[in-house]
């Protein structure tokens, strides 16, 4: 009965891996099955699990709070109660803003505050994330911008809500086939990371509105890009990029294209795609005497 009350980590389940990782209450123990009883937010009725598939996880206040640097402790342990306790703000949404507050690391116990609807964690030098994030259920914006990532966590690629997702100056080269599993993301950022070669797997996120992958080493775009008919902005500058191919520039809802500090750029030409979207369209179609 050690865990009764405690937040706990669902680990090790073989029926139901789809739980995995999510966090919980053990809200009491059944002696007749030898197991817990835990409410996992947003299912029905509470689990009974082995204690074997059970980790009791810290506080998150008291947790994350340890984790950040001493002249940001007071700030960061009022942020975490405030978004614990569901607390909404500016948009009116439940949000946790711990941007450059020195994180050492981000701790498993996160994934027990399920009210968050928006996790800023920019600038702190996180070198991964825990799993637990699956949890978040209610997330739409997660900012992970100017950390030192090269991987990004299973679990976050199954959040149902998220809508935006900011991943700008990191270590990432690749991203996984998971990501398309994002059906709700609208804006994508991806710049400045260590991309050699354009993610084909973004072509999946058909309901893709921005993407930003300027400052990579990125050399061309790929086919599965044409299908990104949502798409009303594109920055791919600061890349290597020699040609734009047509599908791209034809893309029906673009209205925004970056193309700058490309040096090897010829089609379209540099002096054409500084005019925007619009000039490189026009210059495409009387290249090829009708639109593409």
């Amino acid at each position: 009965m050690a865990l009764v009350g405690h937040n706990v980590m669902l680990q090790g389940l073989e029926g139901r891996a789809d739980i995995n990782n999510r966090c919980g209450t053990a809200q009491s123990f059944v002696e007749a099955r030898g197991r817990y009883a835990v409410r996992v937010p947003g299912l029905k009725e509470p689990l009974l699990l082995k204690p074997q598939n059970l980790t009791r996880i810290a506080d998150p206040v008291n947790e994350i709070t340890s984790c950040a640097l001493e002249e940001h402790a007071t700030e960061v342990r009022e942020r975490v109660e405030a978004a614990a306790s569901g607390q909404r703000e500016g948009p009116g949404r439940v949000i946790l803003d711990l941007e450059d507050c020195g994180l050492s690391r981000l701790p498993a116990s996160v994934g027990v505050l399920s009210a968050l609807e928006e996790l800023w964690l920019c600038g702190n030098g996180l070198l991964a994330l825990p799993e637990s994030l699956v949890g978040l259920r209610a997330l739409r914006r997660l900012d992970l911008d100017q950390n030192c990532l090269t991987t990004l966590p299973e679990g976050l690629f199954v959040l149902p809500t998220l809508e935006a997702l900011y991943v700008n100056g990191n270590s990432l080269a690749s991203l996984p086939p998971a990501l398309a599993q994002l059906d709700s993301l609208r804006e994508l950022r991806l710049s400045g990371n260590k991309f050699g070669e354009a993610p084909e797997v973004v072509g999946s996120l058909h309901n893709l509105r921005a993407l930003w992958i300027a400052d990579n080493e990125l050399r061309d775009l790929p086919v599965s890009w044409y299908s990104l008919t949502s798409l009303t902005e594109l920055d791919v500058s600061g890349n290597r990029i020699e040609v734009l191919p047509a599908r791209i520039a034809q893309l029906p809802q673009l209205q925004e294209l970056t193309l700058d500090r490309n040096p090897s750029l010829r089609e379209p030409p540099p002096t054409v795609a500084a005019l925007g979207v619009d000039a490189v369209r026009g210059w495409f179609v009387a290249q090829n005497g009708e639109s593409v």
